[in-house]
């Protein structure tokens, strides 16, 4: 009996995850070039230090710093923290020169964009190498099954080979059909996709080349 179960894949999700984390990283960097290439450089002056646990209990600083443009005093929330900041110290920033009352902290700017980005892209180069290894799976089982022959197998082993892709444990399977022949296979299993020893597997057999075989799972 062939108990397996399939479900959609999370690739898309991931895939749009990863787009958003590199589009923030885009809009970061675009927001922190206009203060380089339209700002002003000054120092600013410490003079207050907040620290604050977020909803996760995580203890966080918002630092208070103000700056003097023209005779004029702003000030706000500095958008970056050090451990070695304190009350008193100047540090630099960027305001703009068409509207001084925003500014940004000068020091490591393309800091956080870039981590944005380089994470994003991690994770949709994780996400896409699957989705195009099911793709040209996919397309040779559709081949097959139009040219090939269908045999049912039984799975003998199912193994895990210790590689994980986005929460996907590669697993190893052996199939036998009844003529003795012996298939092999390792793909990425959806998370509610299961196959256990005994189940009954269609292969799909190259009429002119045996050794090519699509397995459809």
């Amino acid at each position: 009996m062939d108990n397996r179960q399939k479900s959609v894949s999370s690739a898309p999700f991931v895939i749009i995850f990863a787009l958003i984390f590199i589009g923030v990283g885009v809009y970061l960097s675009v927001r922190e070039l206009e203060f380089v290439n339209g700002g002003t450089k000054t120092q600013a002056t410490i003079v207050d230090i907040e620290a604050y646990y977020d909803s996760d209990g995580d203890l966080n600083h918002r630092v208070y710093v103000t700056y003097e443009v023209d005779g004029t005093v702003y000030g706000g929330i500095l958008d970056t923290y050090t451990s070695s900041m304190r009350v008193g110290n100047t540090v630099p920033v960027y305001y703009m020169t068409d509207n001084p009352s925003e500014f940004t902290y000068a020091k490591l700017n393309f800091l956080f964009p870039v981590i944005f980005i380089l994470c994003g892209v991690l994770v949709l180069v994780l996400a896409i190498i699957p989705t195009v290894s099911d793709a040209k799976r996919n397309k040779k089982l559709k081949l097959l099954k139009e040219s090939g022959r269908r045999i049912t197998a039984i799975v003998e082993d199912v193994q895990l080979t210790g590689v994980t892709v986005m929460g996907r444990r590669q697993t190893k399977i052996v199939l036998r059909d009844e003529q003795g022949k012996i298939y092999k296979k390792k793909f990425l299993p959806t998370h509610t996709q299961y196959i256990s020893v005994g189940d009954e597997i269609s292969v799909y057999v190259d009429y002119e080349n045996p050794e090519n075989y699509a397995i459809d799972i």
